[in-house]
């Protein structure tokens, strides 16, 4: 039921958006980055459609058997180096730089409030993107975290069925998400500034320690923590740059339509006279 809640109000926010998308499309604007109906119509329900399928497709449960021996020399080299057991108190640490990380992009509210519209419509977007692909993901694939493979094993999160849902890392996604959004579209918006490097810095800098700390608390394996990485990086760059291209092609637009306009009225000069010409 909270799912549904959850969706029902991302649905509302996305269609006000919209409405004042449609407004402002036949606006001109010196943003890097312009909302379009033809580019956030098809967006917004592809990013709710992905949520929604995440939210209410059950995964299968695997029931849990306790006497079954998992060698920790059976994962693949690459992964087993950094496999660790389970600590709750990481695993708690990592959920707080998450959402930190998810925050970092609030640093865009530094402008104009006439931008706040355009930026939180992408972020929307971005974030719920991020959020429906990673569990689809997860829904597809079957894989035990490390924590699995040693002693002293979370019964709590046994019991509900999250061991196996080691590919990917949802945490790892968002937080690159936001980091990289944060990052591209601050940098975008104050190309100039002395803050772009630390914000660029800070923001990445989290997402990493999040990453980091999801493989040291036993949730993750390095492969699970690149994957989240890359499809979260991928997203949060992604989205801002679809609306960020939508702006460039309709500058040029207008401004072609300007030129034309200019080119219609034409003043012509003779010895003895001055007179207009207007080009039908």
């Amino acid at each position: 039921m909270n799912c549904k809640k959850n969706l029902f109000f991302l649905v509302l926010i996305l269609f006000v958006n919209f409405t004042f998308a449609q407004n402002l499309n036949n606006e001109k604007s010196n943003s890097p980055f312009e909302l379009s109906l033809a580019v956030d119509i098809p967006l917004g329900v592809t990013s709710l459609t992905t949520f929604a399928l995440s939210q209410f497709i059950e995964k299968e449960q695997i029931v849990y058997n306790p006497n079954e021996i998992r060698n920790l020399n059976s994962i693949n080299p690459f992964d087993r180096w950094m496999a660790q057991p389970y600590s709750k108190n990481v695993d708690i640490t990592s959920d707080v730089l998450m959402y930190l990380t998810l925050c970092t992009p609030f640093t865009l509210f530094a402008t104009t409030s006439s931008e706040y519209l355009t930026w939180g419509t992408m972020y929307l977007e971005a974030f719920t993107l991020a959020f429906g692909l990673k569990d689809l993901i997860k829904l597809g694939v079957y894989r035990e975290r490390p924590y699995m493979y040693f002693e002293n094993k979370p019964m709590e999160e046994i019991t509900e069925g999250d061991y196996h849902n080691s590919f990917l890392s949802g945490h790892t996604t968002l937080s690159f998400m936001g980091a990289s959004f944060g990052s591209y579209v601050f940098s975008k918006y104050f190309p100039e500034s002395k803050w772009k490097v630390p914000v660029i810095m800070g923001s990445f800098s989290l997402a990493a320690i999040t990453s980091s700390l999801r493989m040291i608390g036993g949730c993750h394996f390095l492969s699970d923590v690149l994957a989240g990485a890359t499809l979260g990086t991928v997203v949060g760059i992604g989205v801002p740059f679809l609306h960020e291209l939508n702006s460039i092609i309709n500058r040029k637009i207008n401004n072609k339509i300007d030129n034309d306009k200019m080119e219609q009225a034409s003043i012509n000069l003779l010895p003895n006279s001055i007179y207009c010409v207007i080009k039908l």
